[in-house]
């Protein structure tokens, strides 16, 4: 089957890349960011949130001391590479055009260099020409003249309604401890909305509580599904075990807010000398699922 491919307008967002392949489509911005703005099976809604009205920015002090007066960052909603540990450098205002480039199935989409930071960060993404399913391939690399540190972070910013799962660790670790938890200081681990037994995590996402919510795991498998609207949107990615990951050994997050939920993979942390450049790899996968029950859904871990 060959792939749909075209620029078109979409939302507010201005000029964006729509690929589809009669299962699955997709749209990447061009006019910012870039951000996977959409991504659904046909037919479907889009599992990721559009701020239409751009209600989460920064505009801080902190974050115009770096970037300057007048400057802004949008969160935008949909799918974006980051780089961890977060800090208000973090927050690059991506708001300019993104080149892009086919080789077949494959596009690559490449921001301008971050001033200031000196950071690359292209957006590899491998669009399956029969199934729905895409690898997203985020490389980052140093164009400043320092060496430079950071973990490669993908967060995917799943619509409002949205369930996150994802499996405990079951590395065997002896006397040791084989599981990371980690909270930031506004998390109520009692939060009605997060979900823990034996085995696995759960988040869901609830537009009636304004509170934010984190945790950080070592996600082990490398693997978590987000449940909504009648659909699975799942993501895998490797996770190097030893490796120095960042906010405590962290490589997945989940957080939530009254309008969205973002499902977060990162990368074990890498020194990059000037030139140098590394990559995270997530594969995606859209499957069709009636139940939300984690029962149910778990299977697809």
């Amino acid at each position: 089957m060959s792939l749909i491919v075209r620029e078109e307008q979409y939302e507010n967002y201005g000029k964006v890349l729509y690929i589809a392949n009669g299962k699955q489509e997709m749209r990447v911005t061009l006019d910012l960011g870039p951000r996977v703005i959409s991504y659904n099976l046909i037919g479907y809604k889009n599992m990721f949130c559009n701020d239409l009205i751009r209600e989460s920015n920064m505009t801080d002090k902190e974050f115009c001391d770096i970037y300057g007066e007048g400057k802004t960052w949008y969160l935008y909603g949909g799918h974006r590479f980051w780089i961890s540990p977060e800090d208000y450098s973090t927050y690059y205002p991506d708001n300019d055009p993104v080149e892009y480039t086919r080789n077949g199935n494959v596009f690559t989409f490449t921001p301008p260099v971050q001033e200031v930071r000196g950071w690359l960060c292209q957006v590899e993404i491998t669009f399956d020409e029969e199934e729905a399913k895409a690898s997203v391939r985020h490389i980052l690399t140093n164009k400043s003249a320092q060496e430079k540190t950071g973990s490669i972070w993908a967060l995917s910013v799943t619509a409002a309604g949205g369930r996150a799962i994802m499996e405990q660790s079951k590395v065997e670790t002896n006397f040791l401890p084989n599981r990371t938890f980690v909270m930031w200081d506004y998390t109520n681990p009692a939060d009605k909305r997060f979900y823990v037994d034996k085995n696995y995590y759960a988040l869901q996402q609830d537009v009636n509580c304004d509170g934010p919510f984190k945790i950080g795991v070592n996600n082990t498998k490398g693997s978590v599904i987000t449940v909504n609207n009648g659909c699975i949107f799942k993501k895998t990615y490797n996770h190097v075990q030893g490796a120095e990951y960042p906010d405590g050994g962290c490589s997945t997050e989940l957080y939530t807010c009254h309008f969205m939920l973002e499902v977060e993979s990162l990368s074990p942390l890498y020194t990059l000398k000037p030139g140098e450049s590394a990559e995270h790899i997530e594969n995606w996968e859209l499957i069709p699922e009636k139940s939300t029950n984690l029962e149910e859904v778990v299977k697809f871990l």
